[in-house]
């Protein structure tokens, strides 16, 4: 089974707080947020997700992560695997894709 695909700003790519050896992107932004909402989703601690932002007009960035609230900063995340990010074909990125 697929994870839900969410836009996330790779711009925001960070060390994860609790496993520094794996990244996290925020998930407090515009666009996470108004994604979020078109698939009738709400942040949850463990809630596991597919997350991507636009590479160029041929790939995009993706990754599979697990959120979970980062209360120092105050946000949520979504912490990479060990394997990180990864480069695929660009899809729709159409507000309702």
């Amino acid at each position: 089974m697929s994870l839900p695909r969410i836009y996330a700003d790779f711009n925001g790519l960070d060390r994860s707080p609790r496993r520094p050896e794996r990244f996290v992107v925020a998930l407090n932004t515009q666009g996470s947020l108004e994604a979020l909402a078109r698939a009738g989703l709400e942040l949850c601690d463990g809630l596991r997700l597919t997350i991507w932002d636009g590479s160029d007009e041929a790939e995009d960035l993706e990754a599979d992560v697990t959120v979970y609230y980062d209360a120092e900063r105050q946000v949520w995340l979504g912490e990479m695997g060990e394997k990180g990010y990864r480069y695929v074909p660009a899809v729709d990125r159409s507000p309702n894709a």
